[in-house]
């Protein structure tokens, strides 16, 4: 992990100074010229508007809030200038990127963090310091900048212990309640009910739906956005009644917010989960204190939403893997995956992962005393009765040995049994009726190779049907197939591909392979929207297999625009380009 180290004769404030107000002038430091407590009479009738709605207590409190993102935003800017980046050329987010879009209220969004959480000073306050701390800022330059520093910083001091955060005063006592105002509609309640119900058969978490229990998470659509608090911040903090209380519509202490106003979260069960994941006290994936050896940053793109990586002392991962599918993941413009396959992965939104369950119930130490069950494949006893276990992707049945049986009760465990030939398996999942189902249906697929050889996967076609569109970049949100090949990785998402994917499907004239490195690969398609299709041919392989490609092996496609109008002339024997030029549509395709 990169730091600054400076010699702390660069921190030696004169009194002057600060008695004179002024920030002292460090090289290093960026400008803070424009943090400031002054704002717009506009601005101020605004945050008087949201403080009404319950979101922040009052206006003073509103503008400290935004001051301190601000300076967060400076940290996030130094922390991407002083790190090594490779290619930060994205491919643009589009309208299937449901996590990460900004909120079109200005006010509002200068009041969030990261996009999506509204954090308190105090929890600012914590991020500031302990970022600052690693940049080798100084306490004095914090105290003029407002940051409420709990510790003295020294830039030659070790890192502090990693703590859970946030600690344990942060966590909600169970059973956690929930509620909804009156204006989120019947089908926004059913996906929330559904995903309350997914933590309760993943976690030790239990939950009941109540409109009167204080504490209670309290779901709201009182404005534009998808946002909430992180963490349990006891009952005299939400919408207390005080004198600095300015909320006209809540209804007393201990209710936790959560803003769905827009289409991509109010029914979207991905969507839900992540602002409830941060209800829990989960900050984003893309934030975790490794990040830097995961992702390459835009300076530029990013200095907008304070994407700053937290350290260990604010964000402890438990030992997860990074999973760039992780539903705690955003999927935008700026933020490139150092393991590019993994691209499309990034903010796909596909509901929690197995390493974001596993995250949790390490956090509210969700953990089997005596469990009755072992698990293999890298499952663990499920919290949740401790006699099954909690599978990765791709794996199901009591102990993981089994092969997931996805949503339809499909996929299929297919052999490979031959190296000098491929097979080939075409399937596909979705009907073309341009229904946007509220819930992915999903097939899973394991294709097994012989002891001691390794699977080759030659993609032909995946994506939607031909008078439907591929949408790619930003998640695969709508459709698409997931392909896991590393035999040490399979507890986390693998690579998605949204459909017809260049990185992914084989032409004549660019032969793509993929080889597991075990004798097991694993696939998935999926789709919320309309039909995914998917062929794909297989074999196996070794060091000692042939370079050569089998003919049946070769990825064989229509070269012609018109091969259906032409379909009647393939055996003609006056015109055998035709067949030529149209193998798929004539079965002329090598064996």
């Amino acid at each position: 992990m990169f730091r600054i180290i400076l010699l702390s004769s660069l921190f030696a404030l004169s009194l002057a100074a600060l008695l004179n107000g002024a920030l002292p002038d460090i090289n290093g430091l960026p400008d803070f010229s424009d943090i400031t407590d002054n704002v717009t009479d506009a601005v101020k009738s605004r945050m008087s508007d949201l403080a009404s709605k319950g979101i922040g207590r009052h206006v003073e409190e509103l503008i400290g809030i935004q001051k301190k993102l601000k300076i967060i935003n400076k940290i996030a800017g130094e922390q991407v200038k002083h790190v090594k980046h490779g290619n930060t050329n994205t491919p643009a987010a589009t309208d299937g990127d449901r996590l990460g879009k900004k909120n079109k209220d200005e006010v509002l969004d200068s009041l969030l963090f990261q996009g999506d959480m509204f954090l308190t000073e105090v929890q600012l306050d914590r991020i500031i310091e302990n970022t600052a701390q690693e940049l080798g800022w100084s306490k004095e330059v914090l105290t003029k900048l407002g940051v409420n520093s709990k510790k003295s910083l020294n830039p030659t001091r070790g890192k502090r212990q990693a703590i859970q955060h946030p600690p344990n005063d942060f966590h909600w006592a169970l059973p956690i309640s929930y509620y909804y105002d009156d204006n989120i509609p019947d089908v926004t309640r059913q996906v929330i009910r559904d995903t309350f119900a997914f933590y309760a058969n993943h976690t030790c978490l239990t939950f009941q739906e109540s409109a009167t229990a204080v504490p209670r998470i309290h779901f709201r659509n009182a404005t534009s956005g998808c946002f909430t608090y992180v963490g349990f911040l006891g009952n005299d903090w939400y919408g207390a009644p005080s004198s600095q209380t300015t909320c006209t519509i809540c209804q007393g202490a201990g209710l936790h917010p959560v803003n769905l106003g827009e289409w991509f979260c109010n029914n979207q069960f991905g969507s839900i989960s992540h602002e409830i994941f941060h209800a829990f006290g989960v900050f984003h994936h893309h934030s975790r204190s490794d990040r830097d050896d995961y992702l390459s940053l835009s300076a530029a793109n990013l200095a907008d939403k304070q994407f700053t990586r937290l350290t260990t002392s604010d964000s402890y991962n438990y030992g997860t893997m990074y999973d760039y599918g992780s539903v705690m993941h955003y999927g935008i413009d700026g933020m490139t995956a150092k393991e590019s396959l993994y691209q499309s992965t990034m903010g796909a939104g596909l509901g929690p992962q197995f390493g974001d369950i596993v995250l949790i119930n390490n956090q509210y130490q969700c953990f089997c005393q005596s469990a009755t069950v072992t698990c293999v494949n890298g499952g663990y006893p499920n919290p949740n009765g401790c006699n099954t276990c909690l599978c990765p992707g791709g794996y199901g049945g009591t102990t993981c040995s089994d092969r997931d049986p996805g949503t339809e009760n499909g996929g299929d465990t297919l052999q490979a049994t031959t190296s000098d030939s491929c097979l080939t398996l075409k399937t596909s999942i979705g009907n073309d009726d341009d229904i946007s189902n509220l819930y992915y249906q999903k097939s899973w697929f394991h294709i097994q190779a012989p002891a001691g050889k390794q699977v080759q996967l030659i993609f032909n076609k995946a994506g939607a049907s031909p008078n439907k569109t591929n949408h790619r970049g930003g998640g695969c949100n709508y459709r698409g197939v997931e392909v896991k090949l590393i035999s040490g990785q399979l507890n986390r998402t693998g690579t998605l591909f949204c459909g017809d994917d260049p990185a992914l499907v084989s032409t004549s004239s660019n032969f793509i392979p993929f080889t597991s490195d075990s004798n097991l690969a694993i696939l998935q398609i999926y789709t919320q929207l309309n039909k995914f299709n998917l062929e794909v041919k297989y074999r196996y392989v070794d060091s000692t297999t042939s370079p050569t490609l089998p003919g049946s092996c070769q990825p064989c496609q229509d070269k012609a625009s018109n091969c259906n109008d032409m379909a009647q002339y393939c055996t003609d024997p006056n015109n055998p380009q035709i067949a030529a030029s149209c193998p798929v549509t004539c079965g002329t395709c090598p064996t």
